[in-house]
Order: C-alpha cells, then structure tokens, then sequence
C-alpha cells in the first residue's frame, strides 16, 4: 500500500505543479493489473563514439555510472549497438566478435550482476545494402551466441533485429514483408546454436506508435496486427515505442490511445515500450516547442535535431513516471526512458560532438569532452530526487 500511496502522491504534485484548476484521480487496488511484469528502465547503449569523440568511458567513470545506477534500480534495459562500432570493420568488411568488446561487456556485467533483463539487438545492419544479406544474419547471430553462451551474459533475454523497421530513416524504410523475412532468417540461424532460442526471444515489431509511413503497407497498430496473425510463432515479446505530448498524456488521451496496440497481441504474450520519451510537436505542446527550439538554438552542444531540450526541467521529471503508470496501467510489461546518457549518441552516430543526441539524464564524457563548451552533469540533481520503488529508474531530471 505505501508504494501506491506515493505514486498517488506523484500524480497529486504534478496535478498541483501544473494547474491548480487540474485534478487527478489515483485509484488504489488490490487488483494484479499486469502478472509477470519485466519492469522500467532506461535505454542503454555501449557508448560507441565514445573514442572518436576523443576520450574513452574511463574506470572513474564507469564506477560513477554503477553508482548511479544502484540509486536508480532498473529492473529493464534496452541495449542496441551499430555493428560498425562492434564486430563489423567497415572498411574491410571483416568480422570479429571481440571487436571493441570492452565497453559492451562491461554494460553486460553490469546488467547480469544486478539481475536485470536486457533486450539486446542491433540499430541497422552493417551497411544500409546489406538490410537483405544472409551475411548480416550469419555475423548477428553468431555474435549473439558470443554474448550468450561464450560470455555467459544470460541476462540478454530478448533480441531486436532492426530498430523502428516502420520508419523510413531505417534501412527497411517501412518494407514489413522484408522485415518478416529477415527475423525469420534470424531465428533459423539461430537455431544453429545449442540452447541459443531457448534463453532469447525475438521482440518485434519495434514500431513507432503515432507514426505512418506513406512508404509502408501498413499502419503503425497494424505492423503489431500483422505481426501477430503472421509471425507469432517467431515472436517472443512484442515491443512498440511512443513519444507522446505533454497534453496527450496529461490529458488521459494517450492511455486511450495505446489500447488498440494491446489489443493485437495474443493472450500468452506481452507488449512492452522498448522506447519511450516526450516530443511536442503536437499544437498543444505549442508553447513548450517555442521554448525547445530556443534552447536548441542557443546549446554548443546539439542542433535540437533528435533531442529534448527540456529534460532539464522539473516537470519533465514527472511526466515520465506518470508516462510509466500510464504504460502499466494499460497491461503493458516494461517500458525504457529514452535514454540514460548523452555520452552515448550523435545524430546519424556521426561522432559529431555539437550535436548531441540530448535526452538523457546525464553526460558522463562531460568533463572530458564537453567542459570548454559547457557541460551538463545532473550528479548532484541525482542526489536530491524522490526513488519511487514503483519506477525508481527514472531519477535524473527532477
């Protein structure tokens, strides 16, 4: 009971913060919403520009990461890599599996030490041609089976072949039968490696909620439709991403919204949010845009392009729990904030260090890299913040 109390209390800060002519109504039950939930977390990628940026992930900094990380409690963490970083030499076009391994297994460890389910898998693949190329499956594949089984990183649960295949900034570019033919690929490749399906599921579709692709033959709820009536022998975990407004959480719309998502997948099968984070570009977050654009365009650091500019603020550090009770309260088994670290990401992964992927809770290359520009550290904010036992993984920008 005291863990619904707070959430109740949460919701009743934000109504209050927000407009006192606003109210939230907070039911406490007994009744089990959602069995066998995997929990929250936050997307946690293996900082792979972190060298060409011009300083490593360092011991210090890994010890503060873990520290960090022990406050937050993710019980879920989403990890992607961009094989050029990892296994794929680009320019020979060479594949080895120990490749640039160190900070990846470290995150791993990190995640298999503190018994938390990661849902492994790759952004693209190699190169954009090789989108079709059983060369691609064979290298996925075996690297997974070296994570899993030579490695022993059990925690790797589910596995994600492409990101956002719907959107057309993918290699797949909306494409859902090539898409199906590539998983399908993958999990008969897999089955080359003993006990490798039995410990990894495959998740899918990882499609972007709000968004339809003129390019694809379906909408976004029905990528999860066909999914289901097509591939549900293949697939383990059924994943979407949102990035609602403010108003359109607030408002009890975005709850309504995201039922017809659940409502496709089989009984005997979960549905997570790989992604979640807010974008307003809605009219009614109107005004909250004028001020990201202001603040894009005054920041050394990123052009605002894929960034949240007001993660520093207050109020953002209380959407994204109610984001989170929202996504519980819908029957839905995890969702990952978007994203821990801005160390982690540039736009296109280009190494382009003033423009920044700005949307996590942190840069922990800050100090490093970022400090004659001014860095953003939010350690001590950290310090100050509520730990919910509910979601205590979102802790870095209240």
């Amino acid at each position: 009971m005291w863990k619904f109390s707070l959430v109740a209390l949460v919701a009743l800060v934000l109504g209050a913060c927000n407009n006192p002519q606003q109210q939230f109504s907070v039911a406490i039950t007994n009744e089990v919403i959602n069995p066998n939930y995997i929990g929250n977390g936050v997307q946690w990628d293996a900082y792979p520009e972190a060298e060409i940026w011009g300083a490593a992930v360092s011991d210090k900094d890994w010890n503060t990461l873990y520290k960090r990380l022990d406050f937050m409690k993710p019980n879920y963490v989403r990890c992607l890599i961009n094989s050029p970083f990892r296994y794929f030499d680009a320019e020979t076009g060479a594949y080895d599996r120990t490749r640039n391994i160190e900070p990846l297994e470290r995150l791993l460890q990190y995640c298999q030490d503190n018994n938390i389910t990661v849902l492994f898998g790759e952004f693209n693949p190699p190169t954009w041609d090789m989108k079709d190329d059983p060369k691609w499956i064979t290298m996925a594949a075996d690297y997974l089976n070296y994570l899993v089984n030579d490695l022993g990183f059990s925690c790797i649960k589910y596995y994600n072949l492409f990101n956002e295949p719907d959107g057309n900034w993918a290699s797949t570019n909306g494409d859902f039968y090539l898409w199906k033919k590539m998983i399908y690929a993958f999990h008969d490749e897999m089955q080359k490696y003993p006990g490798l399906a039995e410990q990894v599921k495959i998740a899918g579709p990882d499609i972007v909620k709000d968004y339809n692709n003129s390019a694809s033959p379906y909408k976004s709820y029905e990528w999860v439709e066909q999914t289901a009536k097509q591939m549900d022998d293949v697939i383990g975990l059924y994943d979407i991403h949102a990035y609602p407004g403010q108003h359109q959480v607030r408002s009890g719309a975005f709850a309504e919204a995201i039922k017809i998502y659940k409502a496709q997948v089989p009984a005997d099968k979960q549905i997570i949010f790989g992604e979640a984070g807010y974008k307003y570009w809605r009219a009614e977050d109107s005004l909250l845009m004028q001020e990201y654009e202001r603040r894009a365009e005054a920041n050394p650091n990123t052009k605002g392009s894929d960034s949240n500019m007001l993660v520093y603020d207050f109020f953002y550090g209380l959407d994204m729990p109610l984001l989170a009770m929202e996504v519980m309260n819908g029957g839905y088994s995890a969702v990952a904030a978007w994203m821990l670290d801005d160390a982690m990401h540039s736009q296109n992964d280009a190494g382009n260090t003033e423009d920044i992927k700005l949307w996590g809770m942190w840069n922990i290359l800050g100090e490093e890299v970022l400090d004659a520009r001014g860095r953003r550290d939010t350690s001590l904010v950290l310090q100050l913040v509520f730990n919910v036992p509910v979601f205590p993984w979102w802790n870095g920008h209240c």
